[in-house]
């Protein structure tokens, strides 16, 4: 693919695009600056890591009106419509998006608001703009996200109706998390996957249920832990620690 560049802006989720009619010589340079602290002690001046704070851009554009300019991209609009969009969009106090690519690429994909908006038409009646933007953080992304569980992965032995079977699990805190499907059916019982409502039904001779327990999906596989598995279709499960081997009965 060619080393092309594609400048895009847009606002609430895509309900207005606009592609940019002519790319900079130059792409817009990137504001970056940390919120570092100082501070002096009796030895030395010591440094607290701040945190990053909103990017910051400055675009310096060219937005034809009346002239068809060899390089313009050919889905450009009229060079009054991204005036129009600016100030729409900014009155409604909505955050816009700015989208930068290169050969396919994406350079960059960023919330915005708009801080300073500067244009004039030139002699030809086109227009010259710039406009200094700074990243918009949505709410959503300040929220700590959760820490992802890392499961240690072993056999684990179970044993029914007088024959054993291994699968796949992982001791979390004393109580095993086994693979719900070939629990249920080394234990005579069907399952299937809905993948309408992403629920997990069992049964045996066209009786099914869903499974209501709560369950988490690794690689495509719906895991339950085992005591879970058990209650749900009505039979008994213990911990043979001699032998180390999980006794389901019923």
């Amino acid at each position: 693919m060619l080393d092309v560049v594609k400048m895009y802006t847009s606002a609430n989720n895509g309900e207005e695009i606009l592609i940019f009619p002519i790319i900079p010589k130059n792409l817009p340079e990137i504001e970056d600056e940390w919120g570092h602290e100082e501070f002096v002690t009796n030895d030395a001046s010591m440094t607290l890591i701040g945190i990053r704070k909103r990017k910051k851009i400055s675009l310096e554009l060219l937005l034809p009106v009346k002239t068809r300019y060899r390089h313009m991209d050919r889905e450009a609009v009229s060079g009054e419509k991204y005036i129009e969009f600016w100030e729409k969009w900014g009155s409604r106090r909505v955050p816009m998006r700015l989208v930068i690519t290169r050969g396919g690429h994406t350079v960059i994909n960023m919330a915005y608001t708009v801080d300073s908006l500067s244009w004039h038409y030139t002699k030809i009646q086109d227009i010259e703009a710039k406009v200094d933007i700074t990243e918009y953080i949505f709410e959503e992304d300040l929220q700590p996200q959760a820490e992802e569980k890392v499961y240690k992965w072993e056999t684990v032995k179970i044993s029914f109706g007088g024959r054993n079977f291994v699968v796949t699990g992982a001791n979390v805190d004393g109580y095993y998390i086994t693979p719900i499907r070939e629990v249920l059916e080394n234990i005579g019982y069907t399952v299937r996957w809905n993948p309408a409502d992403k629920s997990i039904w069992w049964g045996r001779e066209a009786a099914e249920n869903r499974y209501g327990k709560d369950f988490e999906i690794y690689n495509g596989t719906s895991y339950g832990y085992i005591r879970d598995i058990c209650d749900a279709v009505g039979v008994s499960v213990d911990w043979d620690d001699e032998n180390r081997v999980i006794m389901i009965e019923g």
